[in-house]
């Protein structure tokens, strides 16, 4: 057997199995932080295309009617461009159009349920016939004229005065439904001010998590869509990947989902993954180490080293704490090798 066919076959019997799938349970709901504030302004978390596809479960996949602007347009697209238009998460308007007339999921939508589709400038002794509220009657006026008063009505007020017209802000007690209820965050604030009812607020909720809420399985290659950027979801965390020759030695790059930042901050950092598989690492006091994805295992000897095929040049010295993020493994002997 020549060396290098010799060092494959001892590559291949160190590489550790792939670890259990184990899928984490998303946070339970809260009243009083019903959404953070990064999901609630995060744009970018679903594209056109995708507005699209998620509308395919119900009525509006196929509808069109004219937006603000009196120009035809189908019902992602009247979203997408209000969402662009005043920083709000697309999510939101799709949560909110669900929440209040059951849009979304709807097979077949009335009339009515599309001309008062975000619920906007009604309230509950209001008459959809009122006369002053026929200028925000329309899917398109809907969905421009409630996107536009959460930014500029609510989140903008929120940012300047700590709270909205309403009285609502992070930290002020409020009454809700003749209960004390404390918004723990402007996107908070905010949704109490549309909806000034506790049941509304918590089926927003309860509707966000169950269409929105990801928590992914460990072993999860997870990238940003604005920054590039890819992590490894392990143990709950996210462990940032340092570099594409680390990325390409250990994980299939074709597994990669693209993720939101606000999903992606949802989780506390790990340790990086800084050193490509089957790099030869030095601790201070001079073992040396050969990394296997998650495991470290010590060469025995100089001998144990360059009869695995390895040279002394390609060892890395690091610190104690590069090394204790990897478990400890059986050491490598020289007959690790010679007995293949």
């Amino acid at each position: 057997m020549n060396k290098a066919m010799g060092l494959l076959i001892f590559i291949a019997i160190l590489t550790t199995s792939i670890p259990t799938v184990v899928l984490a349970a998303p946070q339970a709901p809260s009243p009083e932080h019903l959404l953070s504030d990064a999901d609630m302004t995060d744009v970018d978390a679903m594209s056109r295309n995708e507005i699209q596809m998620f509308l395919s479960k119900g009525s509006l996949a196929k509808y069109k009617t004219k937006d603000i602007k009196g120009v035809t347009r189908s019902a992602a697209d009247i979203i997408a461009n209000a969402a662009k238009e005043f920083t709000l998460n697309p999510r939101v308007i799709l949560v909110i159009l669900q929440k209040e007339q059951s849009l979304v999921e709807s097979p077949k939508a009335t009339q009515k349920q599309l001309d008062w589709a975000m619920g906007y400038a009604i309230c509950d002794d209001c008459s959809k016939s009122d006369p002053r509220l026929q200028k925000y009657r329309g899917f398109g006026k809907q969905i421009y004229f409630a996107t536009k008063h959460i930014r500029e009505a609510y989140l903008s007020k929120l940012l300047i005065q700590g709270k909205t017209s309403s009285g609502y802000g992070p930290g002020i007690e409020s009454m809700i439904d003749g209960a004390a209820l404390v918004p723990q965050n402007n996107a908070t604030a905010a949704l109490y001010t549309y909806t000034p009812h506790k049941q509304g607020n918590v089926n927003f909720m309860n509707i966000w998590n169950r269409w929105f809420t990801k928590m992914f399985p460990d072993g999860t290659l997870i990238q940003s869509r604005k920054t590039g950027g890819v992590w490894l979801v392990q143990g709950g965390k996210k462990r940032p990947i340092i570099s594409e020759a680390v990325l390409k030695s250990r994980f299939n790059a074709n597994t990669i989902l693209p993720t939101s930042i606000s999903i992606i901050e949802q989780y506390p950092d790990g340790a990086p993954i800084d050193f490509p598989n089957y790099s030869l690492l030095r601790s201070p006091t001079g073992s040396i180490y050969l990394i296997v994805d998650n495991v470290r295992r010590g060469f025995i000897s100089m001998n144990a080293l360059r009869d695995a095929g390895f040279s002394i040049h390609d060892v890395i010295q690091v610190k104690q704490k590069d090394l204790t993020r990897y478990t400890e493994g059986p050491l490598i002997f020289p007959s690790t090798y010679s007995s293949l």
